[in-house]
């Protein structure tokens, strides 16, 4: 957006940071104790080098389900986004790998959906 210059490169980022907000439960950019700016993309980022899951994660999340499964779906979630908010859009899943990619959490959140009419 600060180029001008719109893509679909752009538009997966910008999906990125709408899942990490509601990942969060925060703004995509937050202001720190000392007023200035942070990115949650950096908070975020920073939490999965300490392997913090739960830091990042909006309680009310944390209150829905538990278990391994829910961790799992959160990883994929957080996997993803941060996939789509890498700094290179080289680095950038396709909008329709991204789309593939949530059908099938979708999918594997809900095994009996096959057996629904």
């Amino acid at each position: 957006m600060s180029t001008g210059f719109l893509t679909e490169k752009s538009d997966v980022y910008s999906f990125g940071v709408i899942l990490l907000e509601l990942l969060t439960g925060k703004k995509s950019i937050v202001l720190s104790h000392d007023i200035n700016k942070q990115s949650s993309i950096v908070w975020v980022k920073d939490s999965i080098e300490k392997d913090q899951l739960n830091e990042f994660v909006d309680p009310r999340i944390l209150k829905e389900r538990g278990g391994i499964e829910q961790e799992q779906q959160l990883k994929a979630v957080r996997a993803l986004a941060l996939r789509c908010t890498q700094r290179k859009k080289e680095d950038r899943p396709e909008m329709i790998d991204v789309t593939k990619e949530l059908r099938r959490m979708v999918k594997s959140d809900c095994p009996s959906s096959s057996t629904q009419p």
